[in-house]
């Protein structure tokens, strides 16, 4: 299942549980979520999480262990993206917000950290990415991606307005 940057990780991960269970439902306030725990691959799966049941709204006391296979951050897409071009004015937080919509990761599961913004188009910069501890979604190495430069530039009029020639006006 792919995730879906719009929903949390819980959401995703209610999303993927309920996948794999027709006709069941599972709502947040149903449980309490273990951290993730890494185990060796069964099945192509790397990691178990131990969701416990909240008393009173609809399950019993109990848990369910569920298998499932969290992402490394550098196999997040089918063509992972290395490098993200950034402009005058992008700051640490415009900059992180284009790779998170580049590479398509969420935001909560992740640190970011080893900014550094390129200086011109001759000098790139960068921006690690690390899954953070007890990420549900994401697991392993850090991914780096690479800053390129690109200078704004504003269209002209001729290349906006493409469209020249006018009806004109009629009377009111």
């Amino acid at each position: 299942m792919k995730i879906d940057v719009a929903k949390t990780a819980q959401e995703n991960l209610i999303a993927l549980i309920v996948a794999a269970n027709p006709g069941k439902e599972l709502a947040a306030n149903q449980f309490t979520a273990a951290a993730p725990v890494v185990i060796p691959d069964d099945a192509g799966r790397n990691t178990t999480i131990t969701l416990s049941a909240v008393v009173g709204q609809g399950y019993g006391a109990g848990d369910a262990t569920f298998k499932y296979t969290r992402l490394s951050l550098a196999g997040v897409n089918v063509t992972p993206v290395t490098s993200v071009r950034v402009v005058d004015g992008d700051d640490e937080a415009a900059t992180l917000t284009k790779v998170l919509a580049a590479t398509g990761i969420l935001a909560s599961e992740v640190d970011a950290s080893d900014y550094n913004a390129p200086t011109d188009d001759s000098v790139p910069g960068m921006i690690t990415l690390t899954p953070k501890a007890g990420s549900t979604l994401y697991v392993g190495d850090e991914v780096v991606i690479e800053l390129t430069w690109a200078p704004e530039v504003e269209p002209t009029l001729g290349e906006t307005f493409t469209v020249t020639d006018l009806d004109g006006f009629e009377p009111a």
